[in-house]
């Protein structure tokens, strides 16, 4: 069957027989079948965190949640899937795309309102760059997957950054890429971003590793730049630049959510507040979450299979 702007509805799911041709607006045919079957971990924070109605957490236990029911000592925002209208785990963008392209949730490791500056020693898995989230993306017992335990991801989707920029104001820093940094505090976006991918990449060397840019937010804009700004005055492309320079330095893929379509313009319209997407944003993630996939995987891209 074949899906149109018109005729797609909220409540209709992205799946493998219906998702691939994005080009304007039409959904028409399967996507590459080297995808299927592919385990996928998440390391993100809250515009990728999930627990159903039931209280069933797709994120591991004890990490702060944004979108739909849970424990409300673990939860930030309470029933927020009422206001974003994502009321269900296949309206997240991210099970979207897995959904899309028949891949299976290794791990969610997903934390509202982490940054990935801080201490790369730490353990809680509070930090993105911290050893505690580098070692979550592995299935361990108790924590919500579509598969076994030991289970390590084939694909790693690194999307966090949205807090350093906007919720703690952190600066973009000036590394120069020419020596990496020690294990420890990491103050700067820049230095904390190559600390989280190198780590990944040592940890998980047989992992191919997407890294996401950021969405627009409705904050602070420049009108001279046309980027939203921080209290710091950097701005949204400052830190967007860190991340593609970072995945150039270590040969990994970007899917550019930047790009999806969701702008400081019609945030309103596709944002529940300033930054989480509505059921509306998060299928303009999906669909360009999937065709990024697409086309860069090494299991997507039909000359390399």
């Amino acid at each position: 069957m074949a899906y149109n702007k018109q005729n797609f509805k909220d409540g209709d799911v992205l799946t493998a027989d219906n998702l691939i041709n994005l080009e304007n607006g039409i959904i028409t045919s399967t996507p590459y079948g080297g995808l299927a079957g592919k385990t996928v971990s998440f390391l993100a924070d809250s515009i990728t965190t999930w627990s159903d109605p039931d209280g069933t957490r797709w994120i591991p236990d004890g990490y702060k949640c944004w979108y739909g029911n849970g424990s409300a000592t673990n939860q930030e925002g309470g029933n927020t899937h009422s206001a974003s209208g994502i009321n269900d785990i296949n309206k997240t963008w991210w099970k979207q795309v897995l959904n899309a392209l028949g891949m299976k949730l290794c791990v969610n490791a997903s934390w509202s309102g982490s940054r990935v500056t801080g201490n790369s020693t730490d353990t809680s898995g509070s930090v993105g760059c911290g050893d505690g989230r580098i070692n979550a993306v592995t299935v361990k017992s108790g924590v919500k997957s579509e598969c076994p335990v030991g289970t390590t991801p084939d694909i790693i989707i690194v999307f966090i950054g949205i807090n350093d920029f906007g919720l703690s104001n952190i600066q973009p820093g000036t590394w120069g890429f020419k020596s990496f940094p020690a294990e420890g505090s990491q103050a700067t976006f820049d230095v904390a971003y190559a600390t989280c991918i190198k780590k990944i990449m040592t940890t998980y060397p047989n992992a191919e590793v997407f890294c996401c840019t950021l969405l627009e937010t409705t904050s602070s804009y420049d009108k001279a730049s046309g980027w939203p700004t921080n209290n710091n005055n950097c701005t949204l492309k400052d830190y967007n630049d860190k991340i593609r320079a970072i995945a150039q330095l270590f040969g990994t893929n970007i899917i550019d959510l930047h790009a999806c379509g969701l702008t400081y313009f019609n945030c309103t319209s596709n944002c529940m507040d300033k930054i989480h997407p509505n059921v509306n944003g998060a299928k303009l993630m999906a669909r360009k979450a999937v065709a990024d996939i697409c086309a860069q995987s090494r299991y997507g891209v039909k000359s390399l299979q």
